[in-house]
């Protein structure tokens, strides 16, 4: 005598490119891309009432535009699951299903990023923790270095826009 219970589940997919595997040639591209899709949507929102035959025209001329492979460098893109609100057993259902499916879309990296990053040799962990190759040497990955490099960009960058702030001039004073 199992009823079945209707339960509301809120929760939000984001799929972004990745600053550690794309370039800003890249990045900037796939911006382009993005706001390009964005107006496509939007005019098919409004031709609604038009013919269906245009409508199926244009998104596939954006299909196409998106898959040519002669102008688009492959972009790695990072897929994140949020729950807002609903039960977080359910949700981890859910989640574990939308990944299991999205493998048949999002199928892995792309040979030339495995290649640039050196990602099919692998590393271990000697007893201090550092990364060594099969020799026993230690190594530093490049996909590590490009996040440290990332990682000291945003440092500086940070730093900059703290040193625009002129704290000298600001009213610290709280208007009660």
């Amino acid at each position: 005598n199992a009823k079945s219970q209707q339960a509301d589940y809120k929760f939000e997919v984001s799929v972004y490119a990745s600053r550690v595997f794309n370039d800003e040639e890249q990045l900037a591209q796939f911006s382009k891309l993005q706001v390009k899709n964005a107006e496509i949507v939007e005019k098919l929102k409004k031709q609604q009432n038009e013919s269906k035959d245009d409508d199926n025209d244009d998104a596939a001329d954006a299909d196409n535009a998106a898959h040519d492979n002669t102008k688009n460098k492959p972009i790695v893109l990072v897929v994140d699951t949020k729950r807002i609100e609903g039960d977080d057993l359910k949700f981890r259902k859910v989640q574990q299903r939308l990944y299991r499916d999205g493998v048949a879309v999002f199928n892995g990296l792309p040979e030339t990023i495995v290649k640039k990053f050196d990602l099919e040799t692998e590393y271990e962990l000697n007893a201090n923790g550092i990364v060594v190759n099969k020799d026993g040497k230690e190594v530093e990955s490049k996909l590590e270095s490009r996040i440290t490099d990332l990682m000291e960009q945003d440092a500086q960058k940070e730093a900059e826009e703290d040193d625009e702030i002129d704290y000298d001039n600001i009213d610290w004073t709280e208007d009660q």
